[in-house]
């Protein structure tokens, strides 16, 4: 059995919502544009047919990883938070370079370091992984290093 992929609730309601568009909207829209161009095609110029159908087999492509996606998901359940270990779906509050932030670990799908949103992947997120409060993560990019104090977990 494939492992399920973890979703905050919140991504996968706007997975569902792109889904949705793609079908009962975008979908249409350009089935319905790639039929007047056949009715239009006369001449041999095909260049915007051609690239008709390369979106149409785009959109196909993206309804179709999307309806895998979500049969393969399962939302982070947060009634099950530990405070004392950060797993996907965890919030974490951490102060850095004396400021505070609050963060929250996820997969790399939904990675978004403008939101907090840090993956568990990613530098940052694999120090968090073995995060404790009150405890200083450090870790190295491009030789860098960076410490988060753990303030709060969940």
């Amino acid at each position: 059995m494939k492992e399920k992929i973890l979703l905050t609730k919140e991504k996968k309601e706007a997975l569902e919502l792109e889904l949705k568009n793609l079908i009962e909207v975008k979908k249409p829209e350009i089935s319905a544009a790639l039929a007047l161009a056949r009715q239009n095609d006369l001449s041999d110029d095909t260049d915007d047919l051609s690239i008709m159908l390369v979106e149409k087999e785009s959109f196909e492509d993206r309804i179709k990883e999307l309806k895998e996606l979500l049969a393969n998901s399962k939302v982070i359940d947060k009634k099950f938070c530990t405070p004392n270990k950060v797993s996907v779906g965890s919030e974490i509050k951490v102060e850095f370079n004396g400021k505070k932030q609050d963060l929250k670990l996820v997969t790399t799908l939904e990675s978004d370091p403008l939101k907090g949103y840090i993956s568990e992947g990613s530098p940052l997120g694999k120090a968090l992984l073995k995060a404790q409060v009150g405890k200083t993560v450090d870790f190295k990019v491009k030789g860098r290093k960076f410490e988060y104090k753990i303030l709060e977990i969940c």
